[in-house]
């Protein structure tokens, strides 16, 4: 657990990232023993993690995707057939039949 707590406090700026990776880490840490802070520390990550689910999923599918308009192509779109003519007409004149 010192390790833990010298890693965070080393770093410039704990984002959210960080703190739910090192709670993790503590409560797997203190999986197998009984000590105070571990009821504290999965209230706090279940809350946490209702927080994250709602911020992450509430802009999953926001319906704006079809709100979209189509944008045509600039370029000239030819057949297949069109463009396999031409270059073997470029092989051909490349090789001089």
């Amino acid at each position: 657990m010192k390790n833990l707590r010298e890693r965070l406090s080393a770093l410039p700026t704990a984002v959210r990232r960080d703190i739910h990776s090192a709670v993790h880490e503590a409560l797997r840490i203190l999986r197998d023993e009984a000590h105070p802070a571990k009821k504290i520390l999965i209230q706090w990550k279940c809350e946490n993690d209702k927080v994250n689910l709602e911020r992450y999923s509430s802009h999953l599918y926001s319906g704006t995707a079809l709100k979209v308009t189509e944008v045509k192509p600039h370029i000239k779109v030819i057949a297949y057939d069109v463009w396999l003519r031409n270059h073997e007409r470029r092989i051909r004149l490349r090789a001089g039949t």
